[in-house]
């Protein structure tokens, strides 16, 4: 697949993991992409940020997978806060999925760590 998807992932101190995905997030990646989103959830020790802001296409495979993530993570007394600009492509599908019911939706990387950050 042309646009297939790619992860990156940053460990931002003291232990947030920001997981920064590219390129076309469908039900070809679930088993990869969401497998090992799924693994780090379990095995993070802190909140998780997603970055879609590179996605070029989001199905709803890719949904569900943002939906496992944080449930994984809210079980564990951790969040999930997905980064996602208005001007994306997933943006639309995460609108209409109402993803922000369940979990923070922003615009940058320092709004999604200013939302993690302990008060104070």
């Amino acid at each position: 697949m042309a646009g297939a998807a790619n992860i990156r992932v940053i460990e931002v101190p003291p232990d947030t993991t920001v997981v920064s995905l590219s390129g076309e997030i469908d039900i070809a990646d679930r088993p990869s992409i969401g497998g090992r989103i799924t693994d780090l959830a379990h095995r993070c020790p802190g909140d998780v940020v997603i970055d879609l802001t590179d996605v070029t296409y989001l199905d709803s495979s890719g949904v569900g997978m943002l939906l496992s993530t944080n449930h994984v993570l809210s079980t564990r007394g951790r969040r999930c806060v997905v980064i996602c600009p208005a001007s994306a492509v997933p943006r639309r599908v995460l609108d209409i999925a109402r993803i922000s019911m369940v979990m923070p939706v922003v615009e940058t990387e320092p709004e999604a760590l200013n939302l993690l950050s302990p008060p104070g």
